[in-house]
């Protein structure tokens, strides 16, 4: 039996208000069977939870009605209309102020009241009634923008539903394993499952999930040869014998010399300070064990995006305490080895030599990826949280982005962020799956500088022109910057550490792994057992000196007008930056006062 499960999209369907008459329209909103729709008075979905004191699963659906619905003030009804204007579900109760009411059953017109601060939005509806879509609780709030309307699909005892297919590596190389993974939605309990494949054209065989979390299951397809086609559907049963086929996928098995990504995961500023325990894995430089069967194998905070890069066919290193970033050196952990050079909430800043080689990396094709986190983040109490020691590190001049720190705002920002202005842009849609959107829990902005670097871009915003993931060129190489720690934590770590499994929430892993991909991808890539070529330009540090005091703006200019350097009223001695070899202006209050020449 082949059950196909259809969203019912709102648009046209409108909640009415009576006594004071007020009502609102949907737009282009789908649900989903045992799916929730929060219609808020006017609060967005952050402010909503922190008010509530709740966070909301991802079954569902908030909409802010930016004050139109509901308006409670003592006396009303409600009542819910389809598109076509026939009313399908009305409130049998008028409100009081200080009331929530609510239906235990979608089968039930028996209502309920209780005070408005015992209100449980996005949760409690007992479906199975077949009901559709029905009015299941409305609360009065104590500040009333908080005020909502909680809508519940019920579509009967729902089969099973596959969502999210993925699958790692994208094209496995010949004699190389993939492993697929698809989240798979039940209103009750998934009994049974499995994944059928056929290679080149033979029948299918099938296979249990080697894992679950959450809701997301794992399955391995064995290896195959160079050029053989796979396909694959998936199968599940839920506890009430509903069952459920998915589409049927393919991928053609790439031959034996495909290219093997390699990524360095930093462990030189104290990413483990306090609380955090941002390592792959408690061994380094290599994880231990080298070839992991699940992510726990790893011991770290962000093992699991480790161990995913790994069960994609990329060699995954740590670059391990008191080592020093280098490029151009004969050291195995040298930049020059490695596509991505990962640095997860750096907590120390970097010398002038490891700018160096951070730039000289990226400049000559290597990818950079920045994860930072909410301002005063200072976790060994140094004076120093990876806001600023990214700024310190150059990021405006070089990439065109900018966090926030005191004095600025926003510092610190909470929410499921889903403004993404182009959304066929590579840190959104790639091999590891398509992303909706990311969920921070006090991170940071980038604020996007393109005077600085015209390639700056938001790739998920904050508002209109705030970025809370950032990307660029610089060179030839690219640059990711996230604003927060929390979507790479996995929930595990060292003893001791409390950590929370941000990975798994929304679509955090696949914005993550999609960056890291594009990252890797802007170089030329590296073989097995090869090193990656090194480019012939050199960023270095760049000094002049002044033999007095400047009041006033100095600045330098590179040859194509861009700002180097800018500070104002510069003491006595150097000033110093980065860059390569070239001819620079040197400007004091806007006039050319030298040209130098490196």
């Amino acid at each position: 039996m082949f059950l196909l499960i259809i969203a019912l999209n709102l648009n046209g369907y409108t909640l009415k208000e009576y006594n004071a008459y007020h009502d609102y329209t949907f737009g282009d909103v789908n649900v989903l069977p045992g799916e929730y729709v929060i219609v808020s008075r006017d609060a967005d979905k952050a402010s909503f939870e922190s008010f509530w004191g709740i966070t909301l699963g991802s079954n569902v659906v908030f909409v802010n009605s930016q004050g139109a619905i509901p308006q409670i003030n003592g006396d009303e009804t409600f009542s819910l209309y389809n598109n076509n204007g026939v009313m399908i579900d009305t409130t049998l109760f008028t409100m009081n102020l200080g009331e929530s009411w609510y239906r235990e059953s979608t089968g039930s017109n028996t209502w309920y009241s209780r005070a408005s601060g015992e209100a449980d939005p996005g949760s409690g509806a007992s479906g199975g009634n077949d009901a559709g879509l029905v009015i299941t609780e409305v609360s009065d709030a104590s500040s009333y923008i908080y005020e909502f309307i909680e809508l519940y699909y019920d579509a009967g005892d729902a089969p099973p539903e596959f969502r999210d297919w993925s699958r790692l590596p994208y094209t496995p190389a010949g004699g190389q394993e993939c492993m697929v993974m698809v989240r798979i939605v039940d209103n009750s309990a998934v009994l049974v499952d499995s994944l059928f494949y056929s290679i080149a054209y033979q029948s299918f065989d099938g296979v249990w999930h080697d894992s679950v979390k959450s809701d997301t299951f794992f399955y391995t397809i064995p290896p195959a040869n160079g050029g053989d086609v796979v396909r694959y559907f998936g199968f599940a049963m839920d506890d009430s014998s509903n069952i459920s086929y998915s589409d049927t996928f393919s991928y053609t098995v790439g031959d034996t010399s495909t290219s093997q990504y390699r990524i360095l995961f930093d462990f030189t500023k104290e990413e483990d300070a306090g609380n955090a325990d941002w390592v792959i894995d408690r061994d380094w430089p290599d994880p231990y064990p080298p070839d992991p069967s699940v992510e726990s194998d790893w011991l770290g905070g962000i093992s699991a995006w480790g161990f995913e890069l790994h069960s994609a066919g990329w060699e995954v290193k740590t670059l391990p305490p008191e080592s020093s970033i280098t490029y151009g050196t004969s050291s195995p952990l040298d930049l020059s080895k490695f596509d991505v050079f990962v640095i997860p909430e750096p907590q120390n800043p970097f010398s002038y030599s490891e700018k160096q080689a951070i730039f000289n990396f990226v400049r000559n094709g290597g990818g950079l990826f920045m994860v930072a986190d909410h301002n005063a983040s200072d976790r060994n109490n140094n004076g120093w949280d990876s806001p600023r020691v990214f700024n310190d590190l150059g990021i405006l001049d070089s990439f065109g982005m900018h966090l926030d720190t005191t004095g600025e705002s926003p510092n610190s920002v909470s929410d499921t962020f889903t403004i993404i202005p182009d959304t066929n842009n590579p840190i959104i849609k790639n091999d590891f799956g398509v992303a909706r959107g990311i969920s921070f829990h006090l991170g940071d902005v980038a604020r996007i500088e393109n005077s600085y670097n015209p390639s700056a871009t938001g790739v998920i915003l904050y508002g209109t022109n705030l970025a809370v993931v950032a990307s660029c060129t610089f060179g030839n190489g690219r640059v990711v910057l996230i604003g927060d720690s929390s979507p790479c934590d996995d929930g595990t770590g060292s003893p001791g550490n409390t950590l929370y499994d941000g990975w798994n929430e929304y679509d955090d892993r696949i914005v993550f792994l999609n960056a890291s991909l594009w990252l890797a991808r802007g170089g030329t890539g590296v073989y097995i057992n090869q090193d990656k070529k090194e480019k012939t330009c050199f960023i270095t540090s760049r000094a002049f000196t002044f033999d007095n005091s400047i009041n006033g703006v100095v600045a330098v200019y590179d040859a194509t007008g861009r700002i180097i350097f800018e500070k104002s009223s510069v003491s006595k001695g150097d000033i110093v930056w980065f860059s390569c070899s070239g001819i620079y202006l040197l400007r004091i209050n806007g006039e050319v006062r030298r040209l130098i020449v490196f």
